[in-house]
């Protein structure tokens, strides 16, 4: 019997981070939130309140001015994460050129082998999520799917929050983690999506590259 263990919370696809890395508390980019959200640290200066009309503060000065830094704010984290999740790529998805298989016969062949490889990933979210396989008990044992359980995901999580300050804003343990973690994972699994999407369209290599085949 196949299961499935749930994170806490729900991540939806369309989820994102809402602002860039810094030093202060306030530009957290996994707390930051509308004014009278669960975790008040986005408090601008409306003039017309909680209860005033968003739409127009949208298109006052200052609510552009705060749209805009978000927007751009949003769109350096994703950089930072996709700047690593495309060198995490190839060895964590052994997607690298394999010069011991014998049935890659030159670039052709590793092509449509790293396609098809990509395309099985891509199905059924398998590349963000796991299987383990868990001892129940009279010498049973009983598969679990983890979402977001992929070494690769863990691996880019563990790697943005040591090595570049990330551990800061994800903050387990803290009040506000589990959506912090949600935005995360939305924009681990966006970032490795669009480059095994970019990977399987356009390899890199140069033309004349030749790779490296047994019948030479």
């Amino acid at each position: 019997m196949l299961q499935e263990l749930n994170l806490p919370g729900q991540v939806g696809g369309g989820g994102s981070l809402n602002t860039r890395r810094q030093e202060s508390p306030e530009n957290d980019p996994f707390q930051w939130q509308a004014q009278g959200g669960s975790n008040e640290r986005f408090n601008f200066d409306s003039p017309f309140g909680k209860a005033g009309d968003l739409k127009m503060w949208k298109s006052s000065g200052d609510g552009i001015t705060h749209i805009n830094k978000l927007k751009g704010a949003a769109k350096a984290t994703v950089s930072d994460f996709q700047k690593f999740a495309d060198i995490f790529l190839l060895p964590v998805y052994r997607l690298c050129v394999d010069v011991y298989d014998m049935n890659l016969q030159g670039k052709d062949d590793l092509l449509a082998w790293r396609a098809k490889r990509i395309d099985s990933m891509l199905l059924n979210y398998a590349f963000i999520d796991a299987w383990i396989k868990l001892h129940v008990g009279n010498n049973n044992f009983q598969e679990f799917l983890i979402p977001f359980g992929h070494v690769a995901v863990i691996s880019l999580i563990e790697y943005m929050m040591m090595k570049q300050g990330y551990y800061r804003y994800i903050s387990f343990g803290t009040d506000g983690w589990e959506k912090r973690l949600e935005h995360t994972l939305a924009v681990v699994s966006t970032v490795y999506r669009s480059a095994l999407i970019k990977l399987k369209a356009d390899p890199g290599w140069p033309g004349e590259v030749a790779i490296l085949s047994h019948e030479e």
